[in-house]
């Protein structure tokens, strides 16, 4: 589909994936260098290094442990070259979490989720601070939806002692299965304290209304179309065509009682034609 501008040239109104080749191969993924599993690791071991007795949130977040324990953890990890560190940091809360389960008379892995959560928030937040504006969103955005898996550059042996784990996957997206992101860990995980920062809850909006694009990772796809992946991006109006599908968002449920009285009501009358004011709502 395409329309003519006042030069006599055509434009499409269509997005160009709507006329790219179904076999189209994937671009490299750019994240694939980063040592996943040995960061995984690597902040396990930082964690029960660090933390040995039982704390509170409310706790680990006074200043004394805050200065003791918190900020040199997050100076030991951190690392402005890679992103995925949040992931990291979110996949050792949900494990914390989940030994916590088969030890309910002890409560210290609690408190080391508890601390990956709080080191997590405070490296987004440094992340933010350090790189402001339309880039420092953008690097926001591919902390928190890039995708990762556990296994990612783990040596060849645990590969191959963990290959049934690894290759459970029933379908080919490129390079692309397998993977989650940041954002849902924490929403595995339930870390509250971390969507709800300033930081996370900018990506949310800025991906919810459309200023960050990008083809979500998910698990199973019920109707796939791996092939139009689009890497994560900031929208560009000037760039953009007339027409674009994949901007297309859920409104509030506020502006959805208007439509739903107005397809609701002529129900029973059986779309009567006897009725021409019930006809005249669908004209608008």
């Amino acid at each position: 589909m395409q329309r003519t501008d006042s030069n006599g040239e055509e434009e499409p109104l269509l997005a160009d994936e709507e006329h790219a080749d179904q076999h189209q191969t994937f671009a490299p993924n750019p994240f694939a260098h980063l040592p996943v599993y040995t960061t995984i690791h690597r902040v396990h071991h930082e964690v029960m290094a660090s933390i040995d007795d039982p704390y509170s949130l409310e706790q680990l977040r006074a200043p004394r442990i805050n200065v003791a324990i918190v900020r040199p953890l997050v100076d030991r990890i951190w690392d402005h070259e890679d992103i995925s560190i949040i992931y990291c940091l979110l996949v050792n809360r949900l494990q914390f979490l989940r030994g916590q389960a088969f030890q309910a008379h002890q409560t210290i892995n609690t408190t080391r989720a508890n601390l990956c959560e709080l080191v997590a928030l405070k490296i987004l937040r440094r992340f933010d601070e350090e790189n402001p504006g339309r880039k420092g969103l953008l690097l926001l955005a591919k902390i928190l939806v890039a995708g990762f898996e556990p296994f990612q550059n783990a040596p060849e042996d645990v590969v191959r002692e963990n290959n049934h784990v690894i290759h459970w996957t029933i379908q080919n997206a490129g390079g692309y299965e397998r993977k989650s992101t940041a954002l849902e860990v924490a929403i595995l995980s339930e870390s509250k304290m971390f969507l709800c920062m300033p930081a996370c809850q900018k990506v949310m909006q800025a991906v919810y209304v459309g200023k960050v694009v990008y083809t979500p990772s998910s698990f199973i796809d019920i109707l796939p179309d791996h092939y139009k992946h689009k890497p994560i991006a900031l929208y560009r109006p000037n760039k953009a065509v007339l027409l674009n599908q994949y901007r297309l968002i859920v409104p509030p449920h506020k502006e959805h009682h208007g439509y739903w009285a107005i397809h609701s009501t002529p129900i029973p009358l059986h779309l009567d034609y006897e009725a021409p004011q019930w006809r005249g709502l669908y004209y608008v």
